[in-house]
């Protein structure tokens, strides 16, 4: 996992060179850095799906358990806090999505009257 880890940092990092690179620098052109920087990012994305995919499938949730499995370590999910990770995970996604949303409106609602943007 830490390598797909690796893999995903560079790929998003070579992205935001492409792009930034690319029109600066190299004089690529607009279009041809955006392409080749949404290249490297679908690549990013596919590392974080596969990520998910293994800690889904190995029922990773916690930081700790996640670091136990990447060294070849036993897992331990009988602690306090990898049980109460555990515990609603409907209501926590929930409840981050609508904390989200409402500073997103608040951010934006700012924007909008300081004339920042519209």
């Amino acid at each position: 996992m830490g390598l797909l880890a690796i893999a995903g940092i560079a790929c998003a990092a070579l992205a935001a060179v492409a792009v930034v690179g690319g029109i600066s620098y190299w004089e690529w052109g607009l279009v041809s850095s955006v392409i080749i920087g949404l290249m490297l990012l679908a690549a990013y994305f596919v590392t974080v799906i596969m990520h998910g995919a293994i800690q889904k499938k190995h029922d990773l949730v916690t930081y700790r358990e996640i670091v136990a499995f990447s060294k070849g370590e036993p897992v331990d999910r009988d602690n306090p806090k990898s049980r109460q990770a555990r515990q609603h995970r409907v209501l926590k996604v929930a409840v981050t999505a609508l904390s989200a949303a409402i500073v997103g409106f608040v951010v934006g609602y700012l924007m909008y009257r300081t004339g920042m943007v519209g």
